[in-house]
């Protein structure tokens, strides 16, 4: 894959990622900063304000090399100056403004709707768009370990639909062997949005999520270990599957202690934060793989020679 479509893949994810941490919460507090335009009733959680920053400097990052790489070509300059833009004013949302972090997530929405066509990506395969998605869906979905809010819960049910659509549109880039890997993941999924669901129901919904997404990352092993072997997204994409695999089992132990009083979410968000690092390496890969083996010709045969025709019996 080159390096333009890898900046793309980076610049979408870590926009994404920033967009996340300027969600409204939808409780006094956040109503009270955002009629006042300062946030005194409430502060960003160190693991929030590492993912702003995270995400800022990656998609600032991305848009300069990008930039860089075709300073005369104009088209793309309003995704630039977007996605610049937001991703600054999420960093200044630390300190408190929350209406400028409004304004961020609403300019980071905007670049990433724009990228794709501004910045003239096209595919390979099908399933290397599936790939995109599936980043787009498992930051939305871990995330919600990191900060955990009525909107971020939203949000992590979205993502879990958009994970199962992208599961579906993966197949088609993937041989047979490489399907009941698929399926364990869509059983995972499924397990997963039933968990976010149930988790509402008062009192005792805590427990039929804590079972749910223990049995839902358990499938996610089983399919990731699958696609480890799978020859149809190459030997980078069998390296990335690997990443998503440990990605598996750190999530399995943030569900297990974030239950733990006091130090169990904490523990659980450092954990997601590194899962949704391995979950953009390892598609990124998985992406790479599939793009790199739907470019390769195909291998030419060997002309056929014909064969003298026997001479008649004497």
């Amino acid at each position: 894959m080159d390096n333009k479509k890898t900046l793309f893949m980076q610049l979408q994810f870590c926009m994404l990622l920033a967009a996340l941490t300027v969600l409204p919460s939808f409780d006094f507090g956040d109503f009270m900063s955002r009629a006042t335009g300062v946030g005194l009733f409430g502060a960003d959680s160190i693991w929030v304000i590492i993912c702003k920053l995270v995400g800022a400097i990656g998609a600032c990052l991305a848009i300069f090399k990008l930039y860089k790489a075709e300073p005369g070509n104009q088209k793309p300059m309003i995704v630039y100056i977007l996605g610049g833009l937001g991703s600054i004013l999420v960093v200044l949302s630390i300190f408190g403004i929350s209406a400028v972090g409004t304004i961020g997530l609403i300019a980071l929405i905007i670049a990433m709707i724009m990228a794709c066509k501004s910045l003239e990506i096209s595919w390979n395969s099908a399933g290397t768009s599936a790939a995109l998605l599936i980043i787009y869906a498992l930051v939305m979905f871990f995330f919600v370990y990191i900060e955990k809010t009525l909107c971020t819960r939203i949000v992590c049910c979205a993502g879990i639909i958009i994970y199962l659509v992208a599961l579906g549109k993966l197949k088609s880039a993937l041989d047979s062997d490489a399907e009941s890997g698929v399926s364990k993941l869509k059983t995972s999924a499924i397990l997963a949005i039933c968990g976010v669901v149930l988790g509402w129901i008062p009192v005792v919904g805590w427990a039929f999520e804590l079972i749910l997404n223990i049995l839902a990352f358990i499938f996610g092993l089983l399919g990731y270990s699958r696609l480890k072997s799978t020859p149809s997204i190459g030997t980078v994409g069998q390296q990335g599957a690997g990443n998503l695999f440990l990605g598996m089992i750190l999530m399995l132990v943030a569900v297990i202690v974030d239950i733990i009083p006091a130090v169990g979410g904490t523990i659980a968000a450092i954990l997601a934060i590194v899962t949704i690092g391995l979950a953009f390496i390892g598609w990124k890969r998985i992406a790479t793989g599939i793009e790199e083996n739907t470019g390769k010709p195909e291998p030419e045969q060997a002309p056929k020679t014909e064969q003298p025709a026997p001479e008649p019996a004497q």
